[in-house]
């Protein structure tokens, strides 16, 4: 039984010494992460048929990213009268290992309509192709 709580309190002794004092140093900051921008093809909105005057909408905009590493950027907004051209784009970091699936990103848009009348929205899908939706305003 002696033998054992030597054995005991000299493994906690060298275990309490056993103290590094040169710390191993932080690992090094990752340089920073370059990305690319890429338009995001729309593939569904969640925009509703009509609203009031100067009432700001906030809806859905379903878009398409080209892998798992996808993620919205921005958008732009062209308005022509009350003709509405809207495109997404998605980042995507360069030199990442990303999956090959093409998921669905869901994204708020917020738009205020200023007169009465019928809104068209194009949302771009690809080149020259559109999703069309209207609103109305009353």
């Amino acid at each position: 039984m002696k033998h054992r709580l030597q054995t005991i309190l000299f493994l906690a002794i060298a275990l309490i010494s056993c103290k590094d004092d040169n710390p191993p140093a932080a690992a090094p900051t990752p340089p920073n992460q370059k990305y690319t921008e890429k338009m995001s093809s729309i593939t569904d909105t969640e925009l509703p048929a009509q609203t009031a005057v100067n009432q700001k909408l906030t809806f859905i905009v379903n878009h398409a990213v080209y892998n798992g590493c996808g993620q919205y950027a921005r958008h732009e907004t062209v308005v022509t009268g009350k003709d509405i051209y809207v495109t997404f784009y998605a980042n995507y970091p360069v030199d990442a290992f990303c999956t090959q699936d093409v998921p669905i990103r869901s994204t708020a848009y917020e738009f205020t309509p200023t007169e009465i009348g019928d809104y068209v929205f194009h949302f771009k899908k690809g080149d020259n192709a559109y999703l069309l939706g209207t609103l109305t305003v009353n």
